[in-house]
């Protein structure tokens, strides 16, 4: 249903319309540029569809609700009439096609509508064809561009309705203010509102160019919205063209707060609307035709761009085969889309936003971000895009005060950094409840703000691996030491002294499995910490790791001599999980003791969480059995920590006891398995890791795509190469 052989590799198709996969296509062929991201809906609208449209660090919070990100008004839906009866009524042809193709990041969707029937009419059956050609441009990036080509077989008389619709919500939750509603020159439509709570200004305006003349044509404006009305009389085999050009401004971002001030805010203030009228008259200037190439050519630079090129096991066909084996197409499309959907989802130039879990395609967890980013995301952009890579890491830099203050409120030193973030402002924005136990029916209270400690570790990994790729001295001197020293000093007061054992543990903590709570001595936390206490006890005692213009502002903050002992102190004693007689690494210091707990049913629902259906935390908390890749995420980050029969031992231990309940985990097993030279393993798993988002499940992607897999859908390929 999904491979193309028209352009291998490069275009993901939806051979027919089926319901039950709405929310899956709307996630999979979403776009964007990194600012805006819109869901992929069609213009009619159907029932159980979410519709969509996102912007980079544009969030809200409503009353008892954590900050989440503001579904913007809807500039997609375009009803369509023919003769007076709605086209979406209507059975749609048996020549279907909607495809994305990643080369553009553009939708082509064909179909032909059939509204009326001989037996009703006592006519031959009405039949229109209607092609819609849509993307959001990738050098113009508050622009969405839409052109719609509608062939009737018989005359008629369309009617057409679009404009803009601020009523959307965030399932329910309304975020935007009643805006004000304005036609400019008779053919803008424009609609200004603002954000409830965080008070972010939304400029959205909208205009359609015609190939027929209008015989009819008006406003109609809304509580919420504004949109035109249009009649058009069609000969039968005529096309009628229909352009609508769309661009949204929201007054937080860069080149909004140039004009619109550092608050973000856009108090009454015209200058956004300015912007946002300029830029379209810009591209309807410029036609439709002229956008499409300039699209192309930039989405063309980008892929040129990565220099890290995946030679990959789609090369395994002959020279003489035109078209790969279809394993092989599947395997070269996954990485397409993986860089396609990374692009999308990352702000470029902006350091203001985080990448969410879902990236711009949906709202699932909020639109937050998690270490996801550091662990996953980030290495694609420092091997191919560094500039990008840096402005991820500023991005935690402006968190830092919230991550310090999260830390003196628990009663630590350094900066705790949240679980979950969203505005630099916001701090911490994890929410309480973590939804129903199967097993008691109470709501479950959400432990990874406070326990999932190792994404503090996490982000100051990430730092090191841009200081060791980039030798940025600047970054380092205003962000990066800042960033490894004042993690390091959180960990140098969360360790634990127990006398009896002589030595520091890292007790009551949520590793990476999130099937275990409150347990000691993670392996992978541990370890994690150690490393970023030995960058900064490195910072502190080489002389040449920092400059002496960075030493003399900084410590004054952390008094170096002592902080250098305290250091040195930890390092030396903090607990290491070492391989037992078997060779096998403790993830925990309980998880060897625990009961096994045959996995294959659960592996076989092809339904990540479906344990959960019978188990509540409390009872898989005594069961051998991992959510995701937790000591084998180790193994992945530090590779040569273990020698390889070790490594193996661990991964197939881990393996078998492993759900991949989450998406980050399939594409570390692959890693590791390539490393190994279990490369059928590997292959297996990264197909696996691919299918989460391009595989048959009509609803694993309903929330939107899993930003993390597309980071470690490319990681694993180079590993495949």
């Amino acid at each position: 249903q999904y491979i193309s052989l028209r352009d291998p590799g490069w275009e993901v198709i939806e051979t027919r319309p089926d319901r039950s996969y709405l929310g899956k296509f709307e996630s999979i062929f979403a776009q964007g540029n990194g600012y805006l991201g819109l869901r992929c809906t069609t213009e009619e609208s159907k029932a159980g569809e979410t519709r969509g449209l996102y912007a980079a660090g544009c969030f809200d919070r409503a009353p008892g609700e954590v900050t989440e990100l503001v579904n913007l008004p809807d500039m997609t839906r375009i009803t369509l009439l023919a003769d007076g009866q709605e086209l979406l009524d209507a059975a749609p042809g048996e020549d279907y096609e909607r495809r994305l193709d990643l080369r553009s990041g553009t939708v082509i969707r064909s179909l032909t509508f059939s509204p009326e029937t001989p037996e009703e009419t006592g006519r031959q059956p009405l039949r229109i064809k209607v092609i819609s050609e849509s993307f959001v441009s990738l050098n113009r990036r508050h622009l969405i561009c839409r052109r719609l080509r509608i062939t009737p077989s018989s005359d008629i008389t369309l009617t057409v309705r679009s404009g803009i619709d601020g009523s959307v919500t965030n399932s329910g939750t309304q975020h935007l203010l009643p805006g004000v509603k304005r036609l400019i020159d008779g053919k803008l439509l424009r609609y200004t509102t603002v954000t409830a709570e965080s008070g972010i200004g939304i400029a959205a305006i909208c205009a359609h160019e015609c190939s027929h003349e209008a015989a009819l044509s008006y406003p109609v404006t809304a509580k919420r919205g504004i949109f035109s009305v249009s009649s058009y009389r069609i000969k039968a085999q005529d096309t009628l063209t229909l352009v609508k050009y769309a661009v949204l401004y929201t007054a937080n971002a860069p080149d909004s707060l140039l004009v619109c001030g550092d608050s973000g805010r856009n108090d009454g203030d015209s200058a956004l609307e300015t912007l946002a009228e300029k830029e379209l008259r810009s591209a309807m200037h410029s036609g439709f035709r002229t956008l499409v190439q300039e699209n192309r050519k930039t989405w063309d630079t980008y892929y040129q761009t990565c220099t890290d090129k995946v030679r990959f096991i789609g090369d395994s066909a002959s020279a003489g085969d035109s078209v790969p084996p279809k394993g092989d197409i599947f395997d070269a499309l996954a990485v397409h889309f993986a860089q396609y959907h990374l692009r999308i989802m990352t702000p470029f130039g902006d350091s203001s936003a985080g990448v969410g879990a879902k990236g711009l395609s949906g709202e699932g967890y909020r639109g937050h971000s998690f270490w996801d980013t550091e662990m996953f995301i980030f290495p694609y952009f420092l091997a191919n895009f560094p500039d990008t890579a840096r402005n991820l890491l500023e991005y935690r830099y402006h968190l830092l005060d919230a991550a310090r203050e999260k830390a003196r409120d628990h009663g630590y030193r350094g900066a705790m950094f949240p679980w979950e973030c969203a505005r630099p402002c916001d701090g911490d924005v994890t929410p309480a409840a973590a939804g129903t136990d199967i097993v008691t029916g109470s709501e479950m209270r959400c432990l990874t703000g406070e326990l999932e400690l190792h994404i503090t570790a996490d982000i100051a990994y990430a730092v090191d691996q841009y200081r060791r790729a980039s030798n940025d001295i600047g970054f380092m001197e205003s962000f990066g030491y800042e960033l490894i020293l004042d993690t390091a000093l959180f960990w140098v007061s969360r360790c634990e002294y127990v006398p009896s054992k002589d030595r520091y543990e890292i007790n009551d903590v949520i590793g990476p499995d999130e099937y275990k709570e409150h347990v000691d001595n993670n392996a992978y936390t541990n370890y994690m910490a150690h490393y970023n206490m030995v960058l900064a006890l490195d910072l502190i005692r080489r002389p040449e790791a920092m400059s002496e213009k960075a030493r003399r502002r900084l410590d004054v903050r952390y008094d170096f001599d002592a902080f250098a002992g305290e250091l040195e102190d930890r390092i030396r004693r903090l607990y290491l999980p070492r391989p037992n007689a078997e060779g096998i690494i403790p993830q925990n210091d309980s998880y060897l003791s625990l009961g096994y707990l045959d996995l294959t049913p659960y592996k076989n629902t092809g339904r990540p969480g479906s344990i959960m259906e019978q188990y509540n935390n409390e009872q898989l908390s005594h069961r051998m059995v991992s959510k995701q890749a937790d000591t084998v995420m180790l193994l992945y980050l530090f590779p040569d920590l273990f020698d390889e029969e070790t490594v193996r031992r661990n991964f197939l231990f881990y393996e078998e006891r492993t759900l991949h309940d989450s998406s980050l985990s399939l594409c570390i097993h692959s890693i590791v398995a390539s490393r190994l030279g279990r490369k059928e393993d590997a292959l297996r798993l990264f197909r696996q890791a691919a299918a989460i988002d391009l595989g048959g499940n009509p609803h694993s992607s309903d929330e939107g795509i899993h930003a993390a897999a597309m980071g470690g859908l490319w990681l694993a390929a180079r590993e495949l190469k």
